[in-house]
């Protein structure tokens, strides 16, 4: 078959509705004649159709008919927001069996059991279908990611809108991503036909992840960004190259602190210029850093800072910076760092902030953050942006004049795709956890515009009809008894500048210092002093109650007794070059040889000290 053909005739320009029309034109009274040249179809064809409404056209026929190609339509678009969505292997895999189960004539592989490539394209073309990478989405977000919690958000949302009236330059979102010197997926490159694989250059094996702070507005006024770099010390050289105005923050961990969001939140108040007369809105994720921040609330509170926070599992597809920013800012930092290699030099963790400088500045525009506010529906507001994704009670198909008997027909094909699919043993639909069914559309797409005879009887039919979503293996995990798992209290959207919420913070951080009183204390590190010091660089005094080796004038090396620190001390006169120990048993100075243990030995020795008068 030709597989871009273009037709060089008028042949059958009309379309089965026009066909249907003109029949009922023709019965209502009208001539075959008139019918056909209103209609712009064949009088002959009209004619036959008339005297036989099943007879078939010349030319290539479709494998389905309308009515079972819809069918089919719907139960693909089913799978596919039901976050399991068919590859074009099973697709054409279910094709054939469906032409198998409904007895239709087809032309399809018998041996491989797959409908044609041809026929794949067709009914892709026809029904505006695409084939689609899908992004990877666990089933807590499946499960998450459902009409209750996003309409609990909307609602505190219009709230504090009410409230406030926030302007678009006062909405801000915030967020953290993971950068590393070796970027997690490569650019595509030109490479000669034929080569089995094409390699490309990476600083290491493994890298280190940098945490970035990004902060947007809806007007798309973004603040400079925050890098945390996985080093205890700081280091200088790190910040080379870094946009106006951001700044870095060393620690070992390199991941967000409840520390470091306070201390970010006082630059964001500066930046947003918050009052309590100049309101403002920052949206944020539900990570412990953010809604558990008892000290960030109350700031919030007093600058005029409302803190909203998104719903658990919900920020793939409601917050502004992960639908919009994300993507395009880690792409352009992937171009920047295969620049910065075809140098010939490795990246390093001071050559990060030059780079994700470059790539930011290239990403960060003003329509990115307007279209990504607008695209979630949170400015301006839009609570009915995400119902497509929802099964709404009471909704019917998008046809509402469809007979019982094409009802009944719908139904018997959808069971009849379920079983298929059960059976068959499609990766798509076994693969998927029962928690996502909870958050799917269940209704049908598109709806039957014929009224094509049904396989088998009305009766039979009746029999065979069950709920399609129940039949499926994905409910039927649900009777599999399962071992109770403990698991933690999960979030809701909140709002954190509340007197509710910080009223609940203070409780809950009470009580976790009843429970432990050590968490009341703040946890301070001592440091180790470095050993082989040099005696000049201490307080000769202080040495004495330490046990560590050192230094006298930059010679020996000497090892000091505890049990010594009662009955001796160091002196060193301004007017005497060498280091002297005092006795408080004797009264008496005496110098230290290079060899500090020794003297004061012999000292011991010399004055005849005795047991009783060293205990004492």
């Amino acid at each position: 078959m030709v597989r871009r053909y273009k037709k060089k005739t008028d042949r059958k320009k009309w379309s089965e509705t026009d066909l249907s029309m003109a029949i009922e034109s023709v019965k209502s009274g009208k001539t075959i004649k008139g019918s056909a040249s209103q209609y712009g179809i064949p009088r002959v064809t009209l004619q036959r159709k008339i005297a036989n409404p099943n007879s078939i056209n010349a030319g290539f026929q479709k494998v389905f008919s309308l009515e079972q190609e819809n069918a089919l339509y719907d139960y693909v678009i089913d799978l596919e927001k039901r976050l399991m969505g068919l590859s074009t292997t099973d697709l054409r895999k279910l094709a054939y069996d469906f032409a198998v189960q409904l007895g239709v004539l087809h032309s399809f592989n018998n041996e491989t059991g797959l409908a044609g490539r041809d026929w794949l394209q067709s009914f892709m073309q026809r029904h505006d279908l695409s084939n689609r990478k899908a992004e990877p989405t666990s089933a807590a977000r499946a499960d998450g990611f459902n009409c209750q919690s996003v309409d609990k958000f909307f609602q505190l949302l219009l709230e504090v809108q009410k409230k406030y009236n926030f302007h678009s330059s006062n909405i801000y979102n915030v967020d953290e991503t993971g950068i590393s010197v070796v970027p997690k997926s490569g650019s595509r490159v030109i490479a000669a036909k034929g080569r089995r694989q094409v390699a490309g250059k990476i600083a290491a094996e493994r890298g280190e992840t940098i945490s970035v702070e990004l902060c947007f507005s809806a007007r798309g006024n973004y603040m400079p960004p925050m890098l945390i770099f996985p080093r205890v010390k700081t280091n200088e050289s790190y910040l080379q190259g870094k946009p106006e105005g951001s700044w870095a923050v060393f620690r070992k961990s390199g991941w967000m602190e409840t520390d470091i969001f306070t201390d970010w939140f006082f630059e964001f108040v500066k930046f947003s210029r918050a009052s309590l007369d100049n309101p403002v809105l920052l949206l944020l994720d539900g990570h412990c850093t953010h809604v558990k921040n008892l000290k960030v609330a109350e700031l919030g509170k007093k600058h005029g800072v409302v803190i909203l926070c998104f719903p658990p599992h919900c920020t793939h597809r409601m917050q502004p910076l992960d639908v919009g920013f994300m993507k395009p800012m880690n792409t352009y930092y992937l171009e920047e760092v295969n620049k910065f290699q075809r140098t010939g030099t490795n990246v390093q963790m001071k050559d990060v902030f030059s780079l994700f400088g470059k790539a930011w500045q290239r990403a960060a525009k003003m329509d990115t953050a307007v279209n990504a506010f607008k695209t979630t529906g949170l400015y301006p507001l839009n609570a009915s942006v995400f119902d497509p994704y929802f099964a709404k009670e009471g909704v019917a198909s998008s046809s509402t004049t469809d007979t019982d008997s094409e009802s009944v027909n719908r139904s018997f094909y959808r069971e009849t795709l379920d079983n298929i699919t059960q059976n068959s043993g499609i990766s798509a639909v076994e693969s998927t956890s029962s928690s996502s069914v909870t958050a799917i559309n269940n209704g049908v797409g598109s709806a039957s515009h014929s009224s094509l005879s049904p396989l088998v009887s009305s009766d039979q039919k009746a029999t065979q009809m069950h709920d399609p979503v129940s039949i499926t293996p994905a409910n039927k995990s649900d009777t599999i008894p399962k071992p109770p798992v403990k698991r933690r209290k999960r979030g809701t959207a909140a709002v954190v500048t509340s007197d509710e919420y910080i009223a609940e913070l203070r409780t809950s951080q009470d009580k976790k210092i009843k429970k432990d009183p050590k968490k009341a204390v703040p946890k301070t590190k001592i440091k180790k002093e470095p050993k082989n010091k040099r005696i000049a660089n201490v307080n000769p005094v202080a040495i004495l109650y330490s046990i560590e080796t050192i230094k006298i004038s930059g010679q020996s090396t000497v090892m000091l007794n505890p049990e010594w620190t009662k009955d001796y001390k160091w002196v060193r006169p301004s007017e005497i070059s060498k280091y002297q120990a005092y006795c408080n048993l004797c009264k008496k100075t005496f110098e230290l040889s290079n060899m500090g243990i020794a003297a004061v030995k012999s000292h011991e020795k010399d004055v005849k000290h005795t047991e009783k008068e060293t205990a004492s």
